[in-house]
């Protein structure tokens, strides 16, 4: 009896339970499975497969009732913290990296309008040098070579600092060589008195100049313009991510707290009060740095940058009008297209005074210079017009106003009076646009600091969240 017993035990454990197919069926859900190990192995060993049903169940009693309800709000209010400190962190670093974006575009365009400044500077120069035949005086062939190195340098800075802009860059350079070739020429042939050299000198002074190479460098500061306008967009919404990060986190911990009191019949909770402290110092400091940070962005667009865009867009035309000055002379009764362009740039001039009169900037002497020479100029053409050319070339070129012209023209030099203009504009703009720089750069600090300030405070918040409702959870145990 005793060893039929054993034997079908054997056999059932032998075969085990099979499926309707015949197959062995597995163990069932909870039921121990024992391993059994190679022979000479260590002893087997028991492997628990999770009862998932089991598992559910427990979790949806955790979620039960009351302590399952004071759970569920603290996961919410921790949340809800942490949304704060990651909105708030975000919200300062895209602020400071809007406006370092805007100050590496307007470094961009102050840079590319130097360029362009730098060689109308150079072109004014050499027309004014050719004027006087022969071998152009030194300043003036010096003051043409180092415009031109200036204007070479700033465009290969220009491009390291923008990729983006590489492409037109390069192109600008290579325009630049084809200009320095064509000047090269018509300086060789007025040596040699050959007439074809003005030619060569409308060539590189107009066609080359003038038509491609100012234009293409424009593009650039309008692409570079528009970006600026895409920073200050961007430092904007910044404002508006923050505001409503603080609208979605503060009002769900408020809302935690008035369910919590109703509940539990408690006004004050010491967790959520301490995480409403830190998430209004986060709130707090983040508003009183964006506010600050905005005005600063908005008072350099208005003003130092303003002023300064207005101060390198007047230089560059006083340059370029210089240029067309001795340029309506070279051609020698031809020059009228010349004498409208100069007419222009003028205008030019006196608009971009007013306009960095009005963004604040102290243009000094500047309008008075430009209607000194504007007043000269007018000389020179009446003199031009009514056949003395020589005397006209001697008021446009010489270095003072000494005796060597008509009665008419006695104290007026168009090179003195516009040297004075330039003068008058170079220190005003490097100022302005040395103030732009800085007020940018100034509020990186702070936008660092509140950013990191938050973060830290909206961690905190968070834990202080969980260990003030932890204390109401405890009450159930």
């Amino acid at each position: 009896m005793s060893q039929t017993k054993t034997r079908g035990q054997g056999k059932g454990q032998g075969k085990g339970r099979r499926t309707p197919s015949g197959r062995p069926a597995g163990p069932a859900a909870g039921q121990a499975v024992q391993v059994l190990p190679a022979q000479g192995g260590p002893q087997s060993a028991t492997l628990a497969v999770p009862d998932i049903s089991t598992v559910g169940s427990r979790l949806a009693g955790f979620l039960s009732g009351s302590p399952g309800r004071l759970r569920v709000a603290a996961a919410i209010a921790a949340l809800a913290c942490l949304l704060l400190a990651v909105v708030g962190a975000a919200a300062m670093q895209y602020r400071a990296n809007a406006l370092e974006d805007a100050r590496s575009h307007i470094a961009q365009v102050v840079r590319v309008q130097k360029a362009q400044a730098d060689l109308v500077r150079a072109d004014a120069a050499v027309t004014n040098g050719f004027l006087a035949g022969g071998l152009e005086p030194a300043a003036l062939t010096a003051d043409y070579d180092g415009a031109v190195a200036e204007a070479a340098r700033l465009l290969v800075d220009a491009s390291a600092a923008q990729p983006d802009d590489a492409a037109k860059l390069a192109q600008a350079n290579q325009l630049l060589a084809d200009y320095t070739r064509q000047i090269a020429q018509a300086r060789d042939n007025n040596r040699l008195g050959v007439p074809l050299g003005s030619g060569y000198l409308v060539l590189g002074s107009q066609t080359v100049l003038r038509d491609q190479l100012l234009p293409l460098l424009d593009g650039v500061v309008t692409d570079n313009g528009t970006k600026i306008d895409d920073a200050y967009s961007a430092s904007s919404a910044a404002t508006w991510w923050f505001t409503l990060g603080v609208l979605v986190s503060g009002g769900v911990l408020v809302g935690t707290q008035v369910w919590l009191a109703r509940r539990t019949h408690r006004v004050l909770n010491v967790g959520l009060v301490a995480a409403s402290a830190a998430a209004l110092l986060a709130i707090g400091s983040g508003a009183v740095v964006l506010s600050s940070t905005g005005r600063t962005a908005q008072d350099v667009r208005v003003t130092s940058y303003a002023a300064t865009s207005a101060l390198t867009t007047a230089r560059a035309a006083a340059y370029s009008a210089k240029g067309l000055e001795s340029l309506t002379l070279v051609k020698q009764g031809g020059g009228a297209a010349y004498e409208t362009q100069w007419k222009a740039q003028a205008k030019v001039i006196g608009e971009a005074l007013g306009r960095a009169r009005l963004s604040g900037a102290n243009v000094g002497a500047a309008p008075a210079a430009l209607q000194d020479w504007t007043t000269t100029h007018e000389t020179i053409r009446k003199l031009d017009d009514g056949g003395d050319w020589p005397s006209a070339v001697t008021v446009a070129t010489r270095a003072n106003g000494d005796a060597a012209a008509p009665a008419d023209a006695q104290g007026m030099a168009s090179n003195v009076e516009f040297a004075a203009l330039v003068a008058a504009l170079d220190p005003v703009l490097d100022a302005q646009a040395a103030k732009a720089s800085t007020d940018l750069a100034t509020p990186w600090g702070a936008l660092q600091f509140v950013g990191w300030g938050t973060l830290v405070l909206g961690i905190l918040a968070a834990i202080a969240a969980v260990g003030g409702i932890s204390q109401r959870l405890g009450e159930y145990r």
